[in-house]
């Protein structure tokens, strides 16, 4: 008896005693596997709660912090020197960026764009040519006047039309006697967006050589799988080069403190001492190396071909092909569950008794209790987004982001222990430690490596993570045998065997969420920012609770671990909800996280078929850029909202004055119109209507011309029976913008720009089709024409800057604008004015913002004639 009692298995929870050697188990009970006799090798002691979870949390902490470390660690900004002519240096470089952003807001057309901080690079570049070498370097300088068009899909599609756009161009060449010394280049092209730091498309030797030559490797594939696969509400200015120059290249930027993105305290004081003397460093590393090598010239096979890249921690940078990686991942699938078939046919064969069917059955019972607590993580994940949603305590991690250990994942590592709790009282109460830690452990490899040939398959190069996860956790399975129900040992292989993998994966969660969590702020009404944050959390808690569920399962106290996280977590959500931390926005100027607001001052005039007056209209227009809308606004400052009226979806594009494609992200519910009784004095935009021309029975062309300030916009809504089939503007068919589902309208977003004002009004031409009964005279499209003053005295009115002094700290303003629209409803020709002026939102012609050489501070005015032709 005492030598049973010797190998007699219990957990202190719900483990019952085992039944003797000599009992039979019933063959119909499918959930348990029958207590045998174990081999002493496979006895394993019960699991110490306290020491288990001890371990659990400094392991995880520790990492995190030294994750934390590596992401803010940044190299000493180096002085301006005389003598070292060759090092990249931070001061003079930030000489240059205080130089620059003190000359003013700088929107394209803008004297200071386009003469002060244009003749201030040209100043500098020509102290540059002549302080070179002229043995060794030929440098030329062009200013160029450019003018095209390009389309966009940033979710919404538009057509961007430039004019007289100012570029400035330096070629350094070498002086040799090399004839193709000139012919192959590399061009930097800079640009002053936060954007996720990663090198991007094809011509795999640029990552390799990026991987070579820079100090401090910061690039994943996960960043540009993140890109493609379209949930950033951007893009980036190299997909110009991209897509229409199809010129393969880098790109390279720096994402920490998105908070500042495109706002009043997106300053040179918020960019961190050090951070531009690593990216200084790296880009001049990576040239040296780029222009060396003769793959500029002639990439021969590496030309073509994708690459699987990501750093540790700035540590080290691992590049190799993706057929490589492909095959990597095959071989670890294939060894992974060719070693679960083995052991389970065998141990089922051997098992006095216990069939290979009846083991494979625990096999699957065991997948689908992971799943069942990886569906409860999920689940709770977007339960406490509904409860501090409908509490009105949405994004309270937005100012705080350690509210997310109270809000998801506290809650959510509760729910995946009571789901084991239950699991393994229901399913495997009788079960000894040794089988059920094996068991779940199988169990789990067997779910990633099916995903893990799946991502595979899809050519996912981010799979490399899980691909890490599954090739530590099979060297570990060789390791088990050494195991031999030691506790110690156990634990020591399993942290030991999971900390590469979990180190990467707490690596990229925490990049992902500097990136994701300011980006939360500017998302629209739409998407709920804390369902979006839950399900982010989720996927590394998943991963991680999968790969640890075996160790979990076999240890002792989870129902009080249980109960001690539900206090916790009770305790977090009640400080959030009946305290400030909660609050979701910032007060404080040293760590900006603002809420993201749009103000214009605008004028509306309507006018009837026959083009008369009908209604006229002015006020405040606001607009909130994230979910919780202006509620916050409204309860600061009750007096200034009293004579809101509703706002409604009429004209093309609602009959808004956007700048930027935007609609389809904003909910009119969520914003406010406060009548005034000022009138904006802001020229209009002159649009004549040059020609009419029926083409055929079903096709007719309009020509326009327009005059206006330096940036407008304009909105094209065909006739219910009429389509726009092409336009003079671009050889491409013109793309729908995305609107709303309450809009119900189809129609065609422009943005046109200039920066030296042209000779000639803007001239161009569209075709509509219409069935061949059409009417001569009836109408065929509605047409908005908005001018946006950017800059000079039309920028603001007293109306609009009294009411930003009104505003809350904690609201941050995006676009002040005065605007006026004019609505007409003629049956041949009428027109619409729209009239805005403020700071920008976006800029919207990325060629013009990149190519002009300067940071672009945002402002704008509009005015906009729609027109019902």
């Amino acid at each position: 008896m005492d030598s049973v009692r010797q190998r007699r298995l219990a957990d202190t929870d719900f483990l019952s005693t085992p039944s003797r050697p000599d009992t039979k188990t019933s063959n119909n009970d499918a959930s348990s596997i029958s207590s045998q006799k174990i081999p002493k090798q496979n006895q394993l002691k019960n699991i110490p709660g306290s020491v288990l979870w001890t371990v659990v949390v400094v392991f995880h902490v520790s990492l995190f912090l030294f994750v934390i470390h590596r992401t803010t660690t940044l190299p000493l900004p180096k002085k301006t020197s005389s003598s070292q002519s060759d090092v990249f240096e931070e001061e003079t470089a930030r000489k240059h960026l205080d130089a620059i952003t003190g000359l003013g807001q700088r929107p394209v057309g803008s004297y200071a764009n386009e003469n002060l901080v244009k003749h201030y690079i040209l100043n500098e570049l020509q102290k540059i040519q002549q302080q070179s070498l002229a043995n060794l370097h030929a440098i030329q300088i062009d200013e160029q006047n450019v003018s095209g068009q390009f389309s966009l899909h940033l979710k919404s599609n538009f057509l961007t039309v430039y004019r007289n756009i100012k570029n400035i161009v330096v070629k350094l060449d070498p002086v040799t006697e090399f004839k193709d010394a000139s012919k192959h280049s590399v061009l930097v092209n800079c640009h002053y967006d936060s954007v996720v730091g990663s090198p991007g498309p094809q011509h795999p030797w640029l990552i390799q050589a990026y991987a070579k030559s820079v100090k401090y490797p910061f690039a994943s594939i996960l960043g540009q799988e993140i890109f493609q696969g379209g949930f950033v509400p951007s893009d980036t200015d190299y997909q110009i080069f991209q897509k229409f120059g199809n010129i393969p290249g880098l790109d390279i930027a720096y994402v920490t403190n998105g908070y500042v993105y495109h706002t009043k305290n997106d300053r040179t004081e918020f960019i961190q001492p050090g951070c531009i003397q690593r990216g200084g460093e790296n880009l001049k590393n990576l040239l040296e190396t780029i222009a060396s090598t003769p793959k500029l010239a002639d990439p021969g096979a590496d030309r073509h071909g994708n690459m699987v890249f990501y750093d540790v921690l700035g540590f080290y940078m691992f590049v190799y092909p993706k057929r490589i990686a492909a095959i990597l991942n095959i071989v670890i699938v294939v060894c992974s569950l060719l070693l679960i078939a083995k052991s389970y046919l065998f141990y089922g064969n051997s098992s006095k008794g216990k069939s290979s069917r009846k083991s494979l059955l625990q096999l699957f019972v065991a997948v689908l209790a992971l799943f069942v607590m990886w569906i409860s993580i999920v689940a709770t994940m977007l339960a406490s987004a509904f409860v501090l949603d409908r509490s009105d305590h949405a994004m309270s991690w937005y100012n705080h982001s350690t509210n997310i250990i109270w809000v998801f994942v506290i809650p959510a590592l509760t729910v995946a222990l009571f789901v084991l709790i239950c699991t393994k009282h229901f399913l495997y109460k009788n079960e000894n430690l040794f089988t059920l830690e094996k068991l779940y452990y199988d169990a789990n490899v067997v779910v990633w490596s099916s995903l893990l040939a799946l991502l595979t398959y899809y050519n996912v190069g981010s799979a490399y993570l899980l691909s890490a996860w599954l090739l530590f956790s099979l060297l570990f399975r060789l390791f088990r045998p050494c195991i031999k129900g030691h506790i110690l040992r156990l634990l020591a292989g399993h942290f030991v065997a999971l900390c590469l993998p979990t180190l990467l994966t707490l690596y990229m969660s925490h990049l992902s969420l500097l990136f994701f969590l300011p980006i939360m702020g500017r998302v629209g009404s739409f998407i709920v920012p804390d369902a979006a944050v839950g399900v982010m959390i989720a996927l590394p808690i998943i991963v991680i609770s999968g790969f640890s569920a075996n160790i979990w399962i076999v240890s002792s106290g989870l129902k009080k671990l249980v109960g001690i996280l539900s206090v916790v977590t009770l305790i977090g959500f009640a400080v959030i909800l009946f305290t400030d931390y909660g609050f979701p926005y910032s007060l404080d100027d040293k760590k900006p996280a603002y809420q993201r607001l749009m103000m214009k001052h605008i004028r509306r005039r309507f006018h009837d078929a026959q083009g008369n007056v009908s209604h006229t209209d002015s006020g405040i227009w606001f607009i909130s850029l994230d979910h919780n809308g202006l509620k916050g606004v409204r309860e600061a400052q009750p007096e200034a909202f009293k004579s809101c009226v509703e706002l409604k979806c009429e004209g093309p594009y609602c009959g808004w004055p956007y700048y930027y494609p935007m609609l389809w992200i904003i909910d009119l519910r969520k914003s406010a119109y406060i009548l005034l009784n000022t009138e904006l004095r802001s020229p209009s935009v002159e649009v004549k209507l040059e020609n009419r021309k029926k083409l055929s029975a079903k096709e007719v062309e309009l020509t326009f011309s327009v005059t206006g300030p330096d940036h407008m916009t304009i909105f094209v809504m065909p006739h219910q029976e009429a389509s726009l089939v092409s336009w003079s503007l671009s050889e491409k068919a013109p793309q729908l913008a995305k609107v709303p589902e309450y809009a119900d309208q189809r129609v065609y977003f422009i943005y046109y720009s200039h920066a030296e004002k042209p000779a000639e009004p803007w001239t161009f031409s569209m075709i509509f089709t219409v069935p061949e009964d059409w009417q001569d005279s009836a109408t065929i499209t509605d047409i908005a024409f908005a001018g946006h003053y950017m800059h000079g005295g039309l920028k603001e009115t007293p109306e609009l800057s009294a009411l930003e002094k009104k505003l809350p700290k904690w609201a941050a303003q995006m676009l002040l604008s005065s605007a006026a629209i004019n609505h007409c409803l003629p049956s041949r020709v009428s027109t619409y004015i729209l009239q805005k002026k403020g700071k920008l939102l976006y800029c919207g012609n990325r060629i013009a913002c990149s190519y002009s050489g300067v940071l672009i501070t945002r402002g704008d005015n509009r005015s906009v004639n729609y027109m019902r032709i």
